[in-house]
């Protein structure tokens, strides 16, 4: 069965204690803490609880800026491109 990786954005502070449970249940306790669920209803319907306190992370994205940094030594920022400086 396939995993599914997701984050937490945003703190559960002011939100109700349902959703904090929710929350505790996926092991999110930290912001940006990702962690590596069993994608199944069960996860889902979780998600769906919480959609505006997590995100679900996609991995090839981040392989994808890493590989585009290394290969040119620039980042690219919509038409921009940012260098760094040594």
């Amino acid at each position: 069965m396939a995993n599914i990786k997701i984050k937490l954005i945003k703190s559960s502070i002011g939100s109700s204690k349902k959703q904090a449970l929710t929350l505790k249940s996926l092991r999110l306790t930290k912001l940006n803490k990702v962690v590596e669920l069993p994608d199944n209803p069960q996860i889902r319907g979780m998600i769906k609880k919480v959609p505006h306190l997590v995100k679900i992370v996609n991995e090839e994205q981040k392989l994808d800026f890493d590989h585009r940094f290394t290969q040119n030594n620039k980042i690219e920022v919509g038409s921009k491109q940012l260098v760094p400086t040594a």
